[in-house]
């Protein structure tokens, strides 16, 4: 269960107080467009999915409510964008989130989450994000940016949200919607106490995997009550 910074994780505190503060600004224009094109966040739900996405693409799970106040008060300060694809640019321009990102790809559930070696951490990043396995093409490329040092595997969730084919964007976004669904339900002590738990995590997880860009709204609600019964039985 992934933490929330305090002094035990000193780097992510500090990596959020530098995005907070917006300290080490723009280093270069960026290489893309993308990046004016964005839709700036508006409202704290806004905010509450792009924390959702963060959870998603780093720790492959939905957020639990401390996590999810935090990390949208995150997106808020450090004006992130709605298109986590777009934080991909952003990483390399902009030291807060950067630091932000490479301190959520360190954290050791995200590093437990994508062990193994740079091919196998490409795969999972893919199942986590699209729920399918990345083409051989896609597979060399990445793992061979990670194995050469061109990338981080901080950068890697957020450049595959950046080239995603629309298929693929549809799934994360279903996911995020049940990432959603599924927080705002923990509203009992035994349900966050089951969630707390590595099996609770677990079940989600499994849960997770079943979404697609073609699941319905009443898919979702059945799959967010599966959930909630699988966590709880575990």
């Amino acid at each position: 269960m992934f933490v929330l910074p305090s002094s035990r994780h000193p780097l992510l505190a500090l990596a959020v107080a530098c995005a907070l503060a917006g300290c080490g600004g723009v280093e270069q224009e960026a290489a893309s467009p993308a990046r004016t094109l964005t839709p700036v966040p508006v409202s704290q739900v806004d905010h509450e999915r792009i924390a959702q996405q963060l959870y998603l693409a780093y720790l492959g799970r939905a957020a639990e409510p401390a996590g999810l106040a935090y990390f949208a008060d995150v997106s808020r300060q450090a004006a992130l964008p709605m298109d986590m694809g777009a934080a991909y640019f952003r990483y390399g321009v902009e030291n807060g989130v950067r630091q932000v990102l490479d301190s959520l790809a360190e954290s050791p559930e995200a590093v437990a989450l994508y062990s193994g070696s740079d091919a196998a951490a490409v795969t999972a990043m893919y199942r986590n994000l699209f729920n399918r396995d990345p083409d051989p093409g896609g597979l060399a490329y990445w793992s061979g940016a990670l194995s050469s040092g061109a990338l981080r595997r901080g950068q890697i969730p957020v450049a595959l949200l950046a080239g995603a084919a629309l298929a693929d964007l549809q799934a994360f976004d279903r996911k995020t919607d049940l990432a959603v669904a599924f927080t705002a339900a923990l509203d009992t002590p035994e349900r966050m106490a089951a969630y707390q738990r590595d099996s609770g995590v677990a079940a989600l997880r499994q849960v997770l995997a079943k979404v697609s860009a073609a699941t319905t709204d009443a898919e979702l609600r059945a799959l967010v009550d599966e959930a909630l019964a699988a966590i709880t039985r575990g």
